[in-house]
């Protein structure tokens, strides 16, 4: 069959999880050479040695040859590619088949066809799949079930990517990837409900916390007035300067229980990995 070259965007399309940090290396501008003083003098030639006529040759440019094995070796090595078949069974979750159609919301002119991708690629979409049908069939397993307002927040989601704009043409957002999209949603949100009814901690910094944080570091924020209005006041900006403190702590480390307990989950499953072709 003829295979095709795709690249796909991994993005959930709601705000469940997490963030990019960019750093920039400093640019250093160039300092200009001091000038010289408006009044200062001019430096005395010698009369026994008259000023002549120079001339400037041009520089020599070398150029030097690009290195012909390093290169001749860099061209021959081979790209790795991993083709999926549109009909392989690719994993299985408890039985459960994970296919091409799961790694990604194919349009339905794609869905027949094999796919080429980077062996990275792959991974992080198969992965991404088998979680998913893991935390779905827990979640169905312990009778965890959508709330309604998180119901409501995927209605709204769908709304939005469903939603086009006169004379736009979304090339991306066929209604395959809509499903695809929120089916991933479902089950991100699946897995929040499975880790809080495990007793997870939350992610979000708690008054308890912020209240715990404070009685541990009186001494640099100082005793609160005893005026109820004044104490609001002075709490303000210290329960602020506590929590932007505490946010990055606290959501790491419900990063690293969130993976643990999905890991789990996936350990108590029976998980089988089919190769695809190279």
């Amino acid at each position: 069959m003829r295979t095709q070259k795709w690249l796909i965007s991994v993005g959930v399309g709601i705000g469940v999880v997490a963030v990019l940090v960019l750093s920039q290396q400093p640019r250093h501008k160039p300092v200009a050479p001091p000038s010289q003083p408006e009044h200062s003098q001019p430096a005395a030639q010698s009369p026994a040695a008259p000023a002549m006529p120079t001339t400037q040759t041009p520089p020599k440019v070398v150029v030097a040859p690009p290195p012909v094995e390093a290169a001749a070796e860099k061209s021959e090595e081979p790209l790795k590619v991993v083709r999926v078949r549109a009909n392989q069974v690719l994993a299985s979750v408890n039985g459960a088949s994970i296919m091409l159609k799961d790694l990604a919301g194919l349009p339905a002119a794609q869905a027949g066809a094999d796919q080429a991708m980077s062996p990275e690629m792959y991974e992080a979409l198969l992965q991404r799949a088998i979680n998913r049908e893991v935390i779905v069939q827990s979640a169905r397993a312990q009778s965890v079930e959508l709330t309604a307002e998180q119901q409501k927040h995927l209605a709204a989601m769908r709304a939005r990517m469903e939603r086009q704009q006169p004379d736009v043409v979304q090339l991306t957002m066929s209604p395959e990837r809509v499903e695809f999209e929120s089916r991933d949603a479902a089950a991100l949100l699946l897995q929040v409900n499975l880790a809080a009814k495990a007793g997870l901690p939350s992610p979000y910094v708690t008054p308890e916390l912020v209240e715990r944080y404070y009685q541990e570091h009186k001494a640099d924020y100082g005793e609160l007035p005893a005026d109820a209005a004044e104490r609001r006041a002075a709490w303000q900006p210290i329960d602020s300067e506590i929590r932007l403190k505490l946010a990055p702590i606290v959501q790491a480390a419900h990063d690293e229980q969130m993976r643990k307990f999905v890991d789990d989950l996936k350990a108590n499953a029976n998980i089988v990995m089919v190769e695809p072709a190279q």
